[in-house]
């Protein structure tokens, strides 16, 4: 049975020397309690409801003791866990600080349950809208395609579907190399349907750059984020 998984996009590594990318984050359905995994269980097998959950208590209070034995748990085909320490020490021989650092439980799949999803098949259900550049200038030049080096250049580009939020997360215009790295980010101070006023707090050294829009086009957190991309030149400063 090839079962579907239902996932949306959202546009993540806006840093400065990385690459945008876009990261998937799955829809899932209201989880499953460990009642309810009782109660079906239970009847499964024609057990007493609560003599399920009995068990099932059971089991994570054996759990709870082997780990604070220092037990790793093993459980063949559901789960490894073990102890984790969170926070960081200033020397090697930094003694443990209370409120700095913290045991905390990890578990991960294992087994059986670790392939779960082998046979499942992701299907993007992502919806947006396209955005697309017309126009890139800046207030020294006043030049279509060319960008002045230096430090705080206003920049105005023209296109259509920007409604850009600059408080939303993913959206944003920068500049990327021409292998997609991001160089530097600028701060977007207005956006119409078709318009977009930028402040460069600094742009790079002369040479050939893409500017680049990510907006949802004024939808929503929950559409996606699209990009558009338009070939700048930045020339030294005059």
């Amino acid at each position: 049975m090839n079962t579907q998984v239902q996932f949306k996009t959202v546009l993540s590594n806006l840093k400065k020397g990385e690459e945008a990318c876009y990261r998937a984050i799955p829809l899932t359905a209201e989880p499953t309690s460990l009642a309810t995994l009782e109660t079906r269980a239970a009847a499964r097998i024609g057990m007493d409801a609560s003599l399920m959950q009995y068990i099932g208590e059971l089991f994570i209070a054996q759990i709870r003791a082997s780990l604070l034995e220092g037990r790793r748990v093993e459980i063949e085909g559901l789960l490894s866990g073990g102890i984790a320490v969170q926070g960081v020490f200033d020397a090697a021989n930094s003694p443990w600080e209370r409120g700095k650092h913290r045991l905390v439980p990890f578990f991960s799949a294992k087994g059986e349950m670790r392939e779960v999803f082998a046979g499942a098949v992701g299907v993007n259900v992502t919806q947006g809208t396209r955005c697309r550049i017309t126009s890139v200038l800046d207030s020294v030049r006043k030049e279509e395609g060319v960008l002045t080096a230096g430090e705080n250049i206003a920049v105005y580009a023209a296109g259509a579907t920007f409604l850009v939020d600059p408080s939303a997360a993913g959206e944003g215009v920068w500049l990327e190399d021409m292998k997609g790295k991001i160089v530097t980010l600028g701060t977007v101070t207005a956006s119409t349907a078709t318009t977009l006023d930028a402040t460069f707090a600094e742009m790079p050294e002369p040479g050939q750059y893409k500017f680049v829009v990510a907006t949802r086009g004024g939808l929503g957190k929950d559409y996606g984020v699209t990009v558009a991309r338009r070939n700048v030149t930045v020339a030294a400063a005059v």
